[in-house]
């Protein structure tokens, strides 16, 4: 008698699922495994790329300092503090202006404020040292502006960070923007700052508004201009930042609110990692340093908020210093600015 060779109906479809049930929890398996390998790869390969636009920027920031008797590229601002929405160039050294480090580089940005919305690709004066040719006239891309979007601009890529993931922007709102600010390339016109101050406590913590501390970009004081706009030696170039993605000014400004969710993240620049604020940066040497942790206030507080003066002590880390000089608060203050 020859065996049953047929199987029962319904038989196999059932195995079948059950294989294929079993294959779609390893290929979730997997993917839960692989992920997080894959994410830190990409995170890794966006910081090793931020790393690689820095030493370009750093070798055209030395090529500018050269040409420019060691001042950092400046746009002065006439009445910037007065009148924050002013967008006229004036000489160096204008009385009542002030130079905005923003400008130093990169494209027409958003943000309606220090020229950043005006003052393009055209007139940042770094950009010609990095190979930016044929910009359009920044009138002319202006009146553009009610038909192009961010990306139809003209671009500057060097200066986009490929980890710009953008932030909580909260004071852009007085300019009727959304805080959650998905790119500061795009924002402001670069990913890229320079250090021209040091972290500033917020006005609302009993501040006084202007009390940022001028780091390697000099500004009038009594109507002087130190060093005739130079910058102001500095006594460890290789811990002293000079460039830095947007991630260093995370907590510039950061006022302590308890009703706030935003209030323990700052700007919330998470572009390097996700459970905390990192940063890559340009020493004055032209080293480069990457990952480099950004403190919490927090971090340095002996109680539930924070104060000003922890807001400045994050100015000096094992990592980096904005200071040309461990004293310069003091020098500062008295006048001594070399």
């Amino acid at each position: 008698m020859k065996p049953d060779t047929h199987a029962r109906p319904g038989t196999s479809f059932a195995f079948t699922l059950v294989e294929m049930l079993v294959v779609v929890a390893v290929i979730g398996i997997l993917i839960g495994i692989l992920l997080p390998t894959i994410g830190a790869a990409r995170t890794r390969a966006q910081s090793a790329a931020c790393a690689s636009n820095l030493r370009q920027i750093g070798i055209a920031t030395r090529a500018y300092l050269n040409d420019n008797d060691e001042r950092l590229p400046q746009v002065w601002i006439e009445n910037a503090q007065t009148n924050p929405t002013s967008s006229t160039i004036v000489p160096r050294g204008t009385e009542g202006a002030s130079p905005i480090g923003t400008l130093f580089a990169g494209k027409r940005g958003l943000l309606p404020l220090y020229g950043i919305d005006r003052i393009g690709a055209q007139r940042r004066p770094l950009n010609s040292y990095l190979g930016v040719t044929d910009p359009p006239r920044d009138e002319d891309e202006f009146a553009q502006s009610p038909t192009l979007d961010a990306d139809d601009r003209f671009q500057v890529e060097i200066l986009r960070d490929p980890a710009d993931r953008g932030g909580f922007i909260n004071y852009v709102t007085a300019f009727g923007l959304d805080a959650n600010v998905p790119s500061m390339y795009d924002l402001v016109g670069s990913s890229y700052v320079m250090n021209d101050h040091a972290l500033q406590p917020n006005p609302s913590n009993g501040t006084p508004v202007g009390d940022e501390l001028p780091t390697l970009v000099p500004v009038l004081v009594d109507g002087y201009l130190p060093r005739d706009g130079r910058m102001p030696r500095v006594v460890s170039p290789g811990k002293t930042w000079l460039m830095g993605d947007q991630p260093i000014y995370n907590y510039d400004r950061f006022d302590y609110d308890e009703s706030a969710r935003e209030t323990r993240f700052g700007r919330n620049l998470r572009w390097h990692s996700r459970s905390d604020i990192r940063t890559n940066l340009l020493f004055v040497d032209l080293s480069v340093g990457t990952g480099l942790e950004v403190p919490s206030p927090f971090s340095v507080s002996d109680g539930d908020g924070f104060s000003n003066e922890d807001i400045r002590s994050l100015n000096t880390t094992p990592d980096y210093t904005f200071l040309p000089r461990p004293d310069w608060r003091e020098r500062y203050e008295n006048r001594h600015f070399d």
